[in-house]
């Protein structure tokens, strides 16, 4: 009997930190539930698939080919590019990015701007 008392007195001493120091009952209770609501709502329409990947392989050996071919054997994962650096990786994913970000055909002008600049290949 003398150990249930003593629990209940830890909670309620415990309870009391909380309702005093908010920013322990906002990471507590709030924040993982705001987090659960939207990890949920991301996966509304289902899980995604065929998700494209580029693979930095810096060492090139049996294990790292095998690794990437389990990879590309998921459902979820696509291999779509193998890069020889990082640098050569970021640089393809800076040059996807600014290639498929949405453009504004500046007015007066009789083409859009996709096609003024000359694309940079790595």
């Amino acid at each position: 009997m003398d150990t249930i008392q003593r629990i209940i007195r830890i909670a309620a001493r415990e309870i009391g930190i909380l309702r005093r120091n908010h920013i322990y009952f906002f990471g507590m209770v709030v924040f993982p539930i705001m987090v659960t609501f939207f990890f949920t709502s991301m996966m509304n329409e289902g899980q995604p698939l065929e998700m494209p990947v580029g693979v930095v392989d810096l060492d090139n050996t049996s294990t790292s080919r095998s690794m990437i071919r389990k990879l590309d054997a998921f459902q979820t994962s696509h291999v779509v590019a193998h890069y020889a650096s990082v640098s050569e990786a970021s640089s393809a994913i800076k040059f996807t990015l600014s290639s498929t970000s949405p453009r504004v055909q500046p007015a007066g002008s009789c083409q859009p701007v996709s096609r003024r600049y000359h694309s940079i290949t790595a």
